[in-house]
């Protein structure tokens, strides 16, 4: 969706503390979050989204309409799009170089985020994980149920939870 306000510092301190040398965000949006990883200097960037196909009702407030698939093409990441259900799968072909950062900022449902954290528990074992919208009922539970671990860094306005 793309993180605003106090939380981007947060998540780009983050990304300058990891130096990842490959960045995933599942629920890239307008990839505003991801230019601003690639400014840092990130390698590879790596974006899973529905684009246009974002439905209306979403649970978290939207920052403005999404890029089209075709417009998202010209930004040069590599990007997949579709319901990360039916997208994630390619984590497990996409031999990431470490350190590899994940950002989750996608579904807000406890299903789609547990299946998130699940998929990203399960291909990349040794991603430094971080979650935005941890205030969010669906994304908590989610997160308690896959029993993240130490790695796990949350962002809600301006402050890191663990």
């Amino acid at each position: 969706m793309g993180i605003m306000g106090d939380k981007l510092p947060v998540l780009l301190a983050q990304v300058e503390d990891i130096k990842p040398q490959t960045y995933v965000e599942i629920g890239c949006f307008r990839c505003d979050t991801m230019h601003e990883v690639k400014r840092l200097g990130v390698p590879r960037l790596i974006g899973f989204d529905l684009f246009e196909q974002a439905p209306e009702n979403e649970e978290a407030p939207l920052d403005g309409l999404p890029v089209t698939w075709e417009e998202a093409q010209k930004f040069g990441y590599e990007l997949y799009k579709g319901n990360t259900w039916d997208t994630l799968h390619v984590l497990k072909d996409i031999n990431a170089t470490d350190p590899v950062m994940v950002f989750i900022d996608g579904g807000h449902s406890f299903e789609t985020t547990l299946n998130d954290i699940e998929m990203v528990q399960k291909y990349l074992p040794k991603a430094h994980l971080v979650m935005d919208d941890i205030s969010m009922h669906g994304v908590r539970l989610a997160m308690q149920a896959s029993g993240l671990n130490w790695k796990t860094v949350g962002l809600e306005t301006a402050r890191v939870d663990l």
